[in-house]
Formats: C-alpha cells, sequence, structure tokens
C-alpha cells in the first residue's frame, strides 16, 4: 500500500528489525499515522530526482542519560524511524509542525495531519522526534514503550471489534485536502468498504450521479460548493445516502434548518481512525 501511495518515482526501503518487541497501541491509527508520515515525505521529495524513503524498526534499550535528551524513561522501547532525502525543514518550521492548523501548504493543507500523529504517540505513551535540516532531508523517529503482559489481549474481543468495524458499502468522501481525503480512503478501504475520493462538491455530484452511494463524508469548508450546500443537494435527489459532515472549523455559513442534525453529530478534525470506522459503522446501520 506505502510503495503504490508513493508512486514508483519514490524508492521505498524497508530496515525491520527481527523479533520487534509487542507494543500496546491501535493498529488502524499506528497504520494512518505512518502513512501521514510518509504522504508528507512524498510531498517534501517532490523535486529530487533520486526519491529515497527509509521505514527502520529496532528494540532499543534507553538508558538513563539518553532517556533525559529523548524526554524518555529509562527502559525497553520500539524504535519507529521514517527518513526522506528530501527539501527539509527550517528550525522555526520543525518548532511548529505538530500545532493543529500549521501548514506549509497554504489553502492546500489543514495542518491537522500531524497534530493528529503527534496525539496518537503521546496516547500511546510514546515520543515523537524529528531531526531535519533544509535541503537535506529529514527524520521521524517514534519511541513506543515495549509492552509486558502475560496476555496481551482478548483475541476473542479484538475479533469482535476488528468484524464490528468493517463493511462493503460504497463511501464517498469529498475534502479539498487531499492527503487528508486519502488518509480516510485507505482507513476505510482497509476495512472492505469501496471508496470514492474527489476534491469538490462539483466533482461529487458527478460519482453521486454513476454510483450508488451509501455513504457522504464531506468536509464542510470548501470552495465553490461547501458541506452543507452538497448536504442539501444529497438530501434533496439521494434521500437514501446517509451524510456525515466533517470539520475542524465552527462555521455556520450557508447552514439551513435541515442542517442542524448534521452539525450535532459532526465529526471534528484531527479525529483518530477508530472514531472514523465507528461514526461510519453508525451512521450505516442506524
Amino acid at each position: 500500500m506505502l510503495q503504490t501511495t508513493l508512486t514508483p518515482k519514490v524508492e521505498l526501503v524497508m530496515d525491520l528489525g527481527p523479533e520487534i518487541w509487542p507494543i500496546l497501541a491501535d493498529k488502524s491509527e499506528l497504520e494512518g499515522s505512518i502513512l501521514n508520515i510518509c504522504i508528507n515525505a512524498m510531498h517534501a521529495m517532490d523535486q529530487e530526482e533520486s526519491a529515497r524513503l527509509i521505514i527502520r524498526t529496532r528494540n532499543q534499550s534507553i538508558n538513563e542519560p539518553s532517556g533525559r535528551l529523548l524526554g524518555l524513561e529509562k527502559g525497553n522501547y520500539v524504535e519507529v524511524s521514517i527518513t526522506d532525502n528530501g527539501c527539509g525543514m527550517s528550525s522555526e518550521t520543525k518548532e511548529n509542525i505538530f500545532d493543529p492548523f500549521f501548514t506549509t501548504k497554504g489553502q492546500d493543507g489543514t495542518g491537522l495531519g500531524l497534530s493528529q500523529v503527534f496525539g496518537f504517540v503521546t496516547g500511546a505513551g510514546g515520543v515523537l522526534s524529528v531531526t531535519s535540516e533544509l535541503n537535506h532531508g529529514s527524520k521521524f523517529v517514534i519511541y513506543f514503550p515495549k509492552f509486558v503482559s502475560e496476555v496481551l489481549n482478548d483475541k476473542a474481543d479484538d475479533q469482535f471489534l476488528n468484524m464490528s468495524l468493517h463493511g462493503s458499502e460504497k463511501i464517498l468522501i469529498v475534502d479539498d485536502e487531499v492527503a487528508l481525503g486519502y488518509l480516510a480512503s485507505e482507513i476505510l478501504s482497509q476495512h472492505g468498504y469501496k471508496v470514492f475520493v474527489v476534491n469538490s462538491g462539483k466533482r461529487a455530484i458527478s460519482i453521486l450521479k454513476q454510483e450508488n452511494i451509501d455513504l457522504l463524508l464531506t468536509d464542510i469548508l470548501m470552495p465553490e460548493m461547501d458541506g452543507y450546500q452538497l448536504a442539501s443537494f444529497v438530501q434533496e435527489n439521494y434521500p437514501s445516502t446517509k451524510i456525515q459532515l466533517v470539520s475542524g472549523f465552527t462555521d455556520d455559513k450557508n447552514m439551513r434548518p435541515i442542517h442542524k442534525q448534521l452539525k450535532q453529530k459532526m465529526l471534528r478534525k484531527p479525529y483518530n481512525n477508530t472514531a472514523l470506522l465507528k461514526i461510519i459503522r453508525n451512521n450505516l446501520d442506524s
């Protein structure tokens, strides 16, 4: 999946250590975080003739002095590093990349991707560090604490949870931030859904005319036709299609009374992968 995402112009190198220790983390969020960092790396390597991305995993025993530098307690950790040879970042940019809504992509970015990754890593008890230099690439390193337990999880409950979040319905994702739309698509596709991704309301209407869409997942703030306007069109022309609004902002522009119920169950950015899967499944089953 990563190689397909990165396209053939990026050489993907997997340097995976043997017998990696277990960690305690949400699988979907882990996959989404790795994908998010890799997509950012791909954009940073757009101008490179020999773009190269290295994903490395290792078991690491961190001593007290090293732990102080990294913000970790002494102990055993699983290290996951993602290194690119792209344009790199200035020190000012590097200090702000995990802030919600900070972006270097202008109107083409929301600044939510890396803040979501940061939230996931810290929530899993880990630490995320970044080293970067302009014109010399970037390296993201995640340290997850080794999980020690006689029973890692209840396999029956885990299997039930995974099955309950799967589906086969057709989902249409509309988001003018292409990277975020693609991330949501990958999460849903991995759980069995057939997914269509577009970056505007006009293109969404074109898909709706061709496909029997079960659920529309649309961002609110978009140019030309916003999410409220698209929701009105769908409610009037495709009443059987469920609608889920997504937004990182509070904006009542163009909101009609029929949108109040949709706004009440809005999915707020940045959302985690499990929240996305649960709200999609709940919509389809309701």
